[in-house]
């Protein structure tokens, strides 16, 4: 199968119901040169000869595609739906639902298209008034949100590659590639920094993101860490994030130092989960920050750890504009009414999900092979935007008790599920947790961020009364979205190495923050003392 066949039919596999004119399939996979080629026949300065050369171009990219549309059509894969009346054809897959095929790219990475019989479970007027959001709507039930991955289980990154690749076809949102420190210390650089890169091509490629988890006491051996980590950061449009393990007695280490300043000089994102408070794996996606349940995690190390490849830890995700249901009746009543009927709405997909779950992801029984219980600690999510957190307007106790209340809403409603499926015989689990947003994946449907950035230009910053407020509220926070929450620092001006060591010192020393980030995209004029490495 061709480059182009391969395109085509992934564009289809994104909406499976969707139907694509000729002009339309062009402007997507062959966006470049179409748009090239129109804006000369646009450009009313372009000379005659321009433009017909450019009209000419065009038509024979028609054709070229047109050809391998026929073939697909021809093998049953696309259909043709209609004929405009100026003879423009118009395509939708041929495949019937519930039907799955599979197809060969270079007779190396095999993916399938697909049309699964799937149950319609509407949100009602909440989804119509723009609250409430599917998270990736069309693949909000054909697919998982993310999948956490036992480095160390595998043999080769060769393997590795194949159970991502495998984990792409079946999320709709992130892999988390869990004591990365591992395949550091087993391979060599350059081999590495070649399976990160083609990580990275094909998180390009699927709109996916994935995050390396990396122990620092773990590391082997510092210099080569750092080297893969310089070598990682010249990659072009990063879309894998390095989630730092991070103890109080590792911030004075000369790794954590060069690490610093390699993230600073970047200014890539410096995310760290702090040992201290926290063992559970947390690790980033494009709808917002994931993290498992501790005692799911205690379970799993005690009966599972060294027996799977990796496990679902997030199945469906509903999105829920806090700003624009309080702008219409601010009281814990109208929350709880919704998260009531959320609730019910996962109840319908978690048995959709579970009871189809050979017909839907037949290729991830393959992280357990032994049982094939891949989804035995996933959760459904309910990822809140604009909740009040870092508005100065917004009540704080309010924030608080709605929240709570929220949190022991799904708890006691995941609890009940689970008896009445163990009563009927289905010993089935049903987890729902609350998390919060991210920005890219509300930006098209929600209200705008209500919100100030939390920013410091030195650790007198995190030493001020108000800011020490700011982050007791969210510790509380961390515990209530337990489904996945992040403290984040901008930094902006100059600092050294040593004062922001010193600044995530204090952190640790004073505030019980499981997962935050430093971000250095605001910082102009860095003044790092280290010297240069490697």
């Amino acid at each position: 199968m061709s480059n182009l066949d391969h395109n085509i039919l992934m564009l289809f596999q994104k909406e499976p119901y969707t139907e694509l004119s000729t002009t339309e399939i062009i402007s997507i996979i062959q966006k470049n040169q179409h748009d090239k080629l129109q804006l000369i026949i646009d450009d009313k300065y372009s000379s005659n000869d321009a433009v017909k050369q450019a009209k000419f171009e065009k038509k024979k990219l028609q054709r070229q595609l047109l050809y391998h549309l026929n073939k697909l059509v021809d093998s049953g894969l696309l259909k043709v739906s209609k004929t405009s009346p100026k003879g423009q054809k118009y395509f939708v897959l041929g495949i019937d639902s519930g039907e799955r095929v599979y197809i060969d790219k270079h007779n190396r990475m095999h993916q399938h298209i697909s049309k699964p019989n799937l149950p319609h479970i509407p949100l009602g007027e909440h989804e119509r008034s723009g609250v409430v959001a599917k998270y990736e709507k069309e693949d909000w039930l054909g697919k998982v949100n993310s999948i956490f991955l036992e480095s160390n289980m595998f043999t080769n990154l060769r393997e590795i590659s194949d159970i991502i690749e495998l984990c792409f076809q079946n999320i709709n949102d992130c892999v988390c590639l869990h004591n990365f420190e591992t395949l550091v210390a087993e391979h060599d650089i350059e081999d590495v920094v070649r399976f990160l890169t083609n990580l990275n091509t094909n998180c390009q490629d699927f709109d996916k993101a994935s995050s390396c988890s990396i122990t620092l006491k773990n590391v082997i051996n510092d210099d080569k860490f750092i080297e893969l980590l310089q070598k990682h950061l010249k990659i072009k449009n990063p879309k894998i994030n390095f989630i730092f393990n991070v103890s109080k007695e590792d911030i004075n280490t000369k790794l954590f130092e060069n690490i610093i300043e390699l993230l600073s000089s970047n200014h890539q994102d410096f995310f760290i989960r702090n040992n201290d408070v926290s063992n559970v794996p947390y690790f980033m996606g494009n709808a917002g920050p994931y993290t498992i349940d501790q005692k799911d995690w205690q379970h799993y190390k005690q009966e599972f750890k060294d027996k799977l490849y990796g496990f679902v830890i997030s199945q469906a995700t509903l999105l829920l504009d806090m700003n624009k249901l309080f702008s219409k009746r601010k009281d814990t009543e109208s929350f709880a009414k919704i998260i009531k009927k959320l609730m019910f709405v996962f109840n319908e997909s978690n048995d959709a999900q579970r009871m189809l779950s050979r017909q839907l992801f037949p290729e991830l029984f393959k992280l357990d092979k032994e049982k094939g219980d891949f989804l035995i600690f996933s959760r459904n999510l309910v990822r809140l935007w604009n909740y009040g957190w870092k508005n100065p307007d917004f009540d704080r106790d309010f924030l608080i008790e709605y929240l709570e209340i929220g949190f022991k809403m799904v708890k006691e409603f995941s609890k009940y599920q689970e008896i009445v499926y163990k009563c009927s015989g289905m010993p089935t689990r049903m987890s729902i947790a609350l998390a919060s947003a991210y920005r890219d994946s509300v930006q098209s449907v929600f209200t705008s961020p209500n919100f100030l950035k939390f920013k410091i230009r030195s650790i007198t910053d995190l030493q001020k009364p108000e800011n020490k407020e700011t982050m007791a509220v969210k510790e509380k926070l961390s515990d209530l979205l337990d489904g996945g929450d992040m403290m984040s620092f901008y930094r902006s001006g100059t600092f050294d190495t040593k004062s922001l060591k010193n600044e995530i010192q204090y952190i640790f020393n004073h505030f019980k923050l499981p997962f935050f980030r430093y971000n250095f995209g605001e910082v102009k004029d860095q003044n790092i003392t280290l010297e240069k490495f490697m």
